[in-house]
């Protein structure tokens, strides 16, 4: 997932995902993306670079494109549920030799510019990590109390 899908060019309006080759440039990405995006910009940055580095690094991200244009970000970790259980607790901030593998997934980072890409992203993040437990926290801009824990235990078929 180096790239745009091959097959074929994504329609007007269609979302896609997208890893880039260069670790660098998609972490520059995702800094230009969330610098700006609450609860994001509020974050001490040295911290949250270095999280979205390791999720990076992992190979555990990606970014949803629309015309051409980045229109969202997630990032993840994979653990053991102890670990997950304990993360969205807020007990513990797993070492990065934790959140390599395991039959959970954590989004520690998700961005999304609306409703529908906020849908797809969840969507292909259960596809790209099939049979695992899927937690994603959530923290809101608009007053509304975080939640810390949203748990996803549909199970989605790995596409082929």
């Amino acid at each position: 997932m180096n790239e745009p899908a091959k097959s074929a060019k994504a329609k007007a309006g269609e979302l896609s995902v997208r890893r880039f080759r260069n670790p660098r440039e998609a972490l520059g990405h995702a800094v230009a993306l969330l610098r700006d995006v609450e609860p994001f910009a509020s974050y001490k940055f040295g911290r949250f670079a270095a999280s979205l580095g390791g999720q990076i690094r992992r190979g555990h991200y990606f970014f949803t494109f629309q015309d051409g244009k980045i229109v969202g970000y997630i990032g993840w970790a994979r653990c053991s549920e102890e670990i997950a259980e304990a993360w969205v607790a807020g007990e513990t901030s797993p070492a990065y030799k934790d959140c390599l593998e395991g039959p959970c997934m954590v989004a520690m980072t998700f961005h999304a510019k609306s409703r529908q890409v906020t849908v797809f992203q969840a969507r292909k993040a259960r596809e790209i990590n099939a049979n695992c437990k899927v937690y994603i926290p959530r923290e809101y801009t608009d007053n509304r109390p975080a939640k810390n824990r949203s748990v996803f235990n549909r199970v989605a078929p790995k596409e082929t």
